[in-house]
């Protein structure tokens, strides 16, 4: 019994050692699931880097996809795996996760469902393709703005002109928090090979430079 007791307590401590401070007002991961039509969902998880697991967030949107349709022979499609913010109470960038699954593939081609999904999200992403070009050409007078269009890009996987604006806003190194955030997204395009080639060692630098 005695040994039980000193295993809970030394359990409890590490726990609360590995968890990020209880204090901190945010959600440290957020799982959802929308019904787009009959038979097709979208399915998010959202989490800090500090607790972000690509592996083990996919596997959790396998088991909600299974869960939701009932079957294992469903269809994901539209799979993202992007940075979509930056969590400033507790200085970390928010990743998130996305697909569509298809209950039943063989009900459902994978052609017609995008076309329901396309429908159902409205408005689309509007990009402000001046800004883009501005960007992608070096000329850019607002980092914010740049910034904020080259998540857009991101979105819609338009990853080689979101690349160049992001190689262009650090360009001016300021050592503000956009371009922390533009180093960050660049080293996590080149390590999972995002619209390039993966390159590890400049995925590093892209990492290093960020902090």
């Amino acid at each position: 019994m005695k040994h039980k007791i000193i295993f809970i307590l030394i359990f409890i401590g590490f726990n609360t050692l590995a968890t990020p401070d209880s204090t901190i007002d945010f959600k440290a991961s957020i799982n959802s699931e929308e019904k787009i039509a009959e038979g097709i969902y979208r399915i998010t998880h959202k989490a800090p880097r500090l607790l972000f697991s690509a592996t083990r967030s996919w596997k959790g949107l396998n088991k909600r996809a299974e869960s939701l349709c009932g079957r294992k022979d469903y269809l994901l499609i539209d799979k993202k795996q992007i940075i979509v913010g930056y969590i400033t109470e507790i200085s970390q960038e928010e990743f998130l996760v996305e697909a569509h699954a298809i209950c039943d593939p063989n009900k459902i081609s994978e052609s017609d469902a995008k076309n329901i999904i396309d429908k159902f999200y409205s408005p689309p992403i509007t990009i402000d393709e001046e800004t883009v070009k501005n960007c992608v050409d070096g000329h850019i007078s607002t980092k914010e703005l740049a910034h904020e269009e080259t998540l857009k890009l991101l979105k819609i996987e338009r990853y080689s002109e979101a690349r160049q604006c992001l190689e262009n806003i650090i360009s001016v190194n300021d050592n503000s928090q956009i371009n922390k955030l533009a180093y960050f997204q660049l080293g996590f395009m080149y390590e999972i090979g995002r619209g390039i080639e993966p390159n590890q060692e400049k995925s590093l630098m892209y990492y290093q430079f960020s902090n």
